[in-house]
């Protein structure tokens, strides 16, 4: 498992508002209608880039 897949992983116990603040820090405030899931796909790009 490479580390875009660790941290997929990880963030699935994390919660969703945790995921929005880490994503604010970022300059990024998605719509509040954004999936839990989406948004951890957003943050993996942020910290890995596209694939």
């Amino acid at each position: 498992m490479n580390t875009r897949e660790t941290l997929i992983e990880e963030l699935q116990t994390v919660s969703e508002a945790n995921i929005r603040a880490e994503l604010s820090v970022h300059g990024i405030h998605p719509s509040d209608v954004i999936s839990k899931e989406i948004l951890i796909n957003i943050l993996a790009q942020v910290y890995y880039g596209e694939e």
